[in-house]
């Protein structure tokens, strides 16, 4: 599991620090900040089941696609997604995007994110589906990449 300040990248640009974590808050939130690349892409486009999605722009400028509605997000916006809406999200700006984002509850998705990026950092940013299949079919009462079941 995650501590307080590990930091995690996975070859493309985009870097997570840990704040929070299940651990740190009884399963009621986990929180981290983010750092994208610029003009980089975030995560392909998913579903969170259980869990709130919580993206303030601290700086830069995201653009997200929710629920099939495309829209931009600038510093000091925020933009809550519920549990069970399609989602992605970019950085959509020529400087690199810091963001701050919280999940509640916790669930496992910190656990998720660290193996993801591990497999995506082994393989410099891209992972093969046979590699992420057991990991998305374990949680799939969680987390659910929109398009693949």
């Amino acid at each position: 599991m995650a501590n307080p300040g590990q930091v995690i990248e996975n070859g493309r640009g985009h870097r997570i620090i840990f704040r929070k974590t299940s651990a740190d808050t009884n399963g009621e939130l986990l929180q981290f900040e983010e750092y994208l690349a610029p003009n980089g892409l975030g995560p392909p486009e998913h579903i969170h089941l259980r869990q709130v999605e919580r993206l303030q722009v601290l700086s830069g400028t995201m653009s997200a696609k929710i629920s099939g509605r495309q829209q931009r997000i600038r510093a000091g916006d925020e933009v809550a997604i519920p549990a069970g809406k399609p989602h992605r999200w970019w950085n959509d700006g020529e400087e690199e995007l810091h963001l701050r984002t919280e999940f509640r509850p916790a669930l496992h998705f910190e656990w998720i994110i660290e193996r993801a990026f591990e497999l995506m950092a082994k393989s410099h940013g891209a992972i093969k589906p046979e590699e992420i299949a057991p990991l998305l079919n374990h949680y799939k009462d969680e987390y659910q990449l929109v398009g693949i079941h």
